[in-house]
């Protein structure tokens, strides 16, 4: 593995013959689903299939920003409750996910800029949260 890095779990697992769910994406996406269907729904056979490795996408290469990318009034509440799962899931998995819920500084240099700005506050606002 690159970087020195050794994996988490040992060998890669043989296939088996059939699983109950086939999840085709290791990203946040796909693992989260696995996860979930797993703990609430005692699904026991799940296979997580990943064209490179688990966690290689987006989300585990985050450089630390957690945010919605669409902030409109149906969008705001699943963000929010995402946001509440981090701590949760962190307990529950007794791994660090190394998440730290900070505030960030975003900086306008147009018009455009500032408009933007100004929506995304409008949508915080209407969300109960602060900017």
């Amino acid at each position: 593995m690159s970087g020195g890095y050794k994996p988490l779990w040992g060998k890669t697992p043989r296939l088996k013959s059939s699983y109950d769910t086939v999840i085709i994406d290791g990203g946040l996406h796909g693992l989260a689903t696995a996860y979930y269907l797993t703990r609430n729904h005692g699904i026991k056979t799940v296979a997580v299939i990943e064209k490179r490795h688990i966690g290689y996408g987006g989300a585990g290469r985050n450089t630390g920003i957690v945010r919605a990318n669409q902030r409109t009034k149906e969008n705001l509440p699943l963000y929010d409750e995402g946001l509440k799962l981090w701590p949760k899931l962190t307990a529950e998995l007794d791994f660090s996910l190394m998440f730290n819920n900070c505030e960030d500084l975003n900086l306008a240099n147009s018009t455009a800029g500032i408009n933007v700005l100004r929506f995304e506050g409008a949508a915080c606002k209407k969300s109960d949260r602060g900017t």
